[in-house]
């Protein structure tokens, strides 16, 4: 099997990656995006970027939703 891009790009520190994602940025649409940008969020640990996607809210906030609606159906069978 031959090797991709990504094999060699998670061996990089986060200083290179975050150059090479502003390179790559650059390349499909000419648009500068400074390496600090990428690499503040190359650096954000995965609970806090998370937070920040609305679609993992929702998802999580389901799945409390689910799990109260359980507990208060339980709670109702044995009034």
């Amino acid at each position: 099997m031959s090797k991709k891009y990504i094999d060699e790009f998670v061996k990089l520190p986060v200083s290179k990656m975050a150059q090479k994602i502003t390179d790559m940025t650059y390349l499909h649409d000419n648009t500068e995006v400074p390496k600090a940008h990428y690499q503040k969020l190359l650096q954000q640990e995965v609970l806090e970027m998370m937070a920040q996607d609305s679609t993992m809210e929702c998802i999580l906030l389901n799945a409390i939703l689910g799990q109260l609606q359980a507990l208060q159906k339980k709670a109702l069978s044995y009034s």
